[in-house]
């Protein structure tokens, strides 16, 4: 919807195998010609501009983020998966995003965490809460917060809240708006 709204608009989506894929397939059918994918760019050890500027979305791995060189974006958006990674997994993600983005993070995270593991229920071992964004993304101000509207809404009573994060200024700089 976002690129349908404006095409002029580069993304790039990173997720896991299968959804990788199942979103490649989606995605290429969507806007035939506009999406470069995983199995096109998974021998490559850069991803430069150049790939970006010929394709309107390309999809990656997420161990494909330390290839993206010399890419600049002007916002990450996170939706619900953060909770459901470990602390140190949510800060390595982090330390790419802080070097990558530019001016915005959105995410939209339980603020207290994902359920602790409970017998066999796979769940996490250690929550990433509100505090571990607030610190892994330290190049970044909190400038709004608010309670989300999950759809269809979460009648186990788990909270979701929008964050809007913007980069802070650089030390005797101009904020950029």
């Amino acid at each position: 919807m976002l690129l349908k709204a404006h095409p002029h608009l580069n993304i790039c989506v990173i997720d896991i195998p299968p959804q990788l894929y199942v979103t490649e397939q989606y995605l290429s059918a969507c806007f035939k010609g506009q999406v470069c994918g995983y199995r096109a760019l998974r021998g490559m050890n850069k991803i430069g501009r150049d790939i970006f500027d010929k394709y309107s979305i390309v999809a990656l791995a997420p161990w494909q983020l330390d290839y993206i060189d010399g890419v600049s974006f002007d916002l990450f958006w996170n939706s619900a998966s953060f909770q459901e990674m470990e602390p140190p997994v949510v800060e390595n993600y982090a330390k790419y995003i802080q070097k990558m983005v530019s001016k915005w993070l959105y995410l939209r995270n339980q603020p207290d965490g994902s359920s602790i593991v409970e017998g066999r229920k796979k769940n996490v071992e250690a929550q990433t809460r509100m505090e571990h964004y607030v610190k892994f993304f330290s190049d970044f101000e909190l400038v709004d917060r608010s309670p989300s509207k999950v759809i269809p809404n979460i009648a186990s009573g788990e909270r979701y809240d929008n964050m809007i994060f913007r980069r802070k200024a650089p030390k005797g700089g101009e904020r950029e708006t």
